[in-house]
């Protein structure tokens, strides 16, 4: 029986909870990681972007693999994830994906990342390390390491999409690591059938909407 995920809007961004973390201050650039293992002679042998990875063995999430291309998944994830937000949240988040995926820049082989210490993650297979993957930098280009890149399949180029895209927001509005991005994008590739955050809201509930900001933040 697949699992049914309810998404609970408030353990992420949207549920307009940024003000408490505007206080925090945003970390410099954000990036996303990997996991990957390697022979004795330092060449890669498998890679997975670390969000499936703890959504696999941390939280017991099962990913379904996709032939599609990456970004047309990433960008189905996004629409799942903010399910029921309304469609400018949609389309604020899905220009994201859009922008990281047309300024992402694969870097030559032997050319690695500066570790961002912002996972905070707590597990790793043996034998293997996690590994950044790309870096967001000021100049707004997603520095993407070449080598591993070239060992993910589809959905895990997707997932490092999605992830770029989430953690933006978040980080635009003060998130100091990429927990909640991860965990989000871990349930968004998770197989099973989701439901709408407004199931089981009564109808006489009132809703709060803020007006678009001078960047076009929706939020």
């Amino acid at each position: 029986m697949q699992k049914k995920v309810q998404w609970i809007i408030c353990l992420f961004v949207f549920c307009f909870c940024f003000q408490s973390l505007a206080t925090l201050g945003a970390v410099d650039g954000g990036g996303g990681k990997s996991v990957v293992c390697r022979n004795e002679n330092g060449e890669i042998t498998s890679a997975e972007v670390l969000d499936l990875y703890e959504g696999r063995v941390q939280y017991g999430y099962s990913t379904y693999p996709d032939k599609q291309p990456a970004l047309v998944q990433a960008r189905e994830v996004i629409r799942r994830i903010v399910k029921g937000r309304g469609e400018r949240y949609v389309e604020y988040v899905d220009s994201y994906v859009l922008n990281i995926d047309s300024n992402m820049v694969l870097l030559p082989d032997g050319t690695g990342l500066k570790e961002i210490n912002d996972s905070y993650h707590v597990i790793v297979p043996k034998y293997c390390k996690v590994e950044q993957l790309a870096n967001f930098t000021p100049q707004n280009q997603v520095l993407v390491d070449g080598e591993i890149w070239r060992y993910l399949d589809n959905t895990n180029k997707a997932a490092l999409l999605a992830h770029e895209a989430l953690y933006k927001v978040f980080r635009d509005f003060g998130a100091t690591n990429s927990i909640r991005a991860r965990k989000a994008v871990a349930i968004g590739f998770a197989r099973g059938e989701s439901e709408d955050i407004s199931e089981g809201i009564p109808q006489n509930s009132y809703e709060c909407h803020t007006e678009p900001n001078e960047n076009g933040s929706p939020f």
